[in-house]
């Protein structure tokens, strides 16, 4: 039998909810109006967690050609499709931040958050509609990631500078989000590192430091949480809370320079890594469209990131939304999780959810399968397990294997970095993690941030130039090499691995 489907993506910590937004884009008439096309049927495999976007080979890579040539041939096409992204983002930013305002000052009854739920998710879509149309280039064929090597290949002098144009002109080095999240935390860091009698009560046990620490100082933390928590929930969680905000404030703690100091650092980092990619431009004899195209690559890691905090901010404030309704069924998030919008939709109209052991059943392991027609399909368990096995190819992996390669996102410090892995999929996976260990994922997310800014290096199995990881790591100038493949399969927990930042090996040593 022909296997005519691939996994396109992955991510380890969402759930049917929380990603059918994106699914909707993608095979709905949004992305088809602004990009010429979409993709027909887009099957979601959903495992305790973790999912797998699968689409059909031919299609993935023709849809992502069309998409690709409009970006080459029309700098008006590319300059709308970014605009679109920030418009449609900043209007969920206004939304979202109205909402959580109006829940914390308010009590919002079951009709108005019927209709506020409806409305983040028809700007959720809306936005992905554009937003989605630069991840499917990259999916299909490599996409601009493979445009921009072949580039960077030609132009390179000597061994690894290719890495070192992907690392460094890709990306749009400014203080953003994470930065403006870092600041604000720090911030609170620095008054409690000024506080010798504070700074010491931070070196024991969170629940002690909860237990002695100032009003003031646990104010400031609170609003920092309101401020900015949404900002790591990824598509379901977990909330960030005041463990966490500790445990962060602890990282920065326990650094050699004091907080504002590390921002400091920092900014002179944005400022040094602009100063490089000049002169790296001026040096480099590249022609207009060849800048062009890096351009849009530093476009598409911009509103990427923009993107995906606004995502995370929509998951998180309709799932603030939900708490209401999750209590008066006796269901957990984590069941609700498990509808798709329409059955949301129905329920909403007055129809009944499906029974908690058939939500149960989906969350244990299912499949959507979600076609361009508006009609959906959920089987579950064995049945499942048989589409998947009989349509989507599989790549075969040496588990014996002690090296693999990727792509270079960004080159750090070094060189050269080693230590022992980590994999890290999720938050609950970082409580393994310490500081110069090697974080491998299949795909890094929001919520674990926290552990990539601790790692000596991060390696990813997905993603392209312009990936949460790249962008991420390019913000806090981590060592990282992306789109191994394999990477979480053939290392494990304590490895000693030696990552190469000239040639984008990680091997065993």
């Amino acid at each position: 039998m022909s296997k005519d489907y691939f996994v396109f993506n992955q991510e380890s910590n969402t759930s049917i909810l929380g990603l059918e937004p994106l699914i909707l884009a993608i095979t709905g008439e949004g992305v088809k109006k602004i990009g010429g096309a979409n993709l027909s049927i887009l099957p979601f495999e959903f495992d305790q967690g973790k999912f797998r976007a699968i689409t059909n080979i031919k299609e993935c890579d023709a849809v992502s050609r069309i998409f690709l040539s409009k970006i080459e041939n029309s700098r008006e096409f590319e300059k709308f499709l970014v605009g679109h992204i920030r418009e449609k983002s900043e209007e969920i930013k206004i939304l979202c931040n109205k909402i959580l305002s109006d829940l914390r000052a308010r009590k919002i009854g079951e009709a108005e958050r019927i209709k506020l739920i409806k409305k983040i998710y028809y700007k959720f879509i809306e936005m992905c509609s554009s937003g989605l149309i630069p991840p499917i280039i990259e999916a299909g064929a490599g996409g601009l990631t493979h445009e921009l090597n072949q580039i960077f290949q030609k132009k390179a002098k000597e061994p690894g500078q290719s890495n070192q144009f992907a690392a460094l002109l890709t990306y749009r080095f400014n203080e953003g989000y994470d930065f403006a999240i870092q600041k604000d935390l720090a911030s609170i860091a620095q008054d409690i590192y000024e506080n010798a009698k504070l700074a010491a009560l931070f070196l024991g046990k969170n629940a002690e430091i909860i237990a002695l620490m100032p009003k003031e100082i646990g104010q400031q933390i609170d609003q920092f949480i309101n401020d900015w928590g949404w900002a790591y929930f990824g598509y379901s969680g977990p909330v960030y809370d005041l463990n966490r905000a500790i445990d962060e404030i602890k990282g920065l703690l326990a650094l050699d320079i004091e907080p504002l100091m590390q921002i400091e650092k920092m900014r002179l980092e944005i400022a040094g890594k602009n100063d490089q990619q000049q002169k790296m431009i001026g040096e480099a004899n590249f022609s207009e469209q060849e800048l062009y195209l890096i351009r849009t690559a530093q476009d598409f890691s911009e509103t990427k990131n923009i993107r995906a905090k606004m995502m995370c901010l929509a998951s998180f404030t309709i799932n603030e939304l939900l708490k209401y309704f999750a209590i008066k069924e006796n269901l957990s998030l984590k069941q609700f999780g498990a509808l798709t919008i329409s059955e949301l939709y129905r329920y909403f109209s007055g129809d009944h959810l499906p029974p908690a052991k058939d939500l149960n059943q989906r969350y244990k392991y299912s499949l959507l399968i979600t076609k361009s027609d508006g009609s959906e399909e959920m089987i579950c368990g064995d049945r499942a397990r048989k589409w998947v096995k009989d349509n989507v190819v599989v790549e075969e992996i040496d588990e014996n294997s002690s090296q693999i390669s990727g792509y270079v996102a960004c080159q750090g410090d070094k060189n050269i970095v080693s230590g022992r892995v980590k994999i890290i999929n999720i938050a609950a996976d970082m409580a393994k993690f310490q500081e110069g260990d090697v974080l491998i994922s299949i795909n890094t997310i929001p919520e674990i941030v926290p552990a990539m800014k601790k790692a000596a290096a991060v390696i990813t199995d997905v993603g392209g130039l312009t990936c949460h990881a790249a962008i991420i790591s390019r913000e806090i100038n981590k060592l990282c090499v992306i789109g191994t493949k394999i990477a979480t399969k053939v290392f494990k927990d304590g490895d000693l691995v030696e990552v190469d930042a000239t040639k984008g090996m990680v091997k065993k040593i």
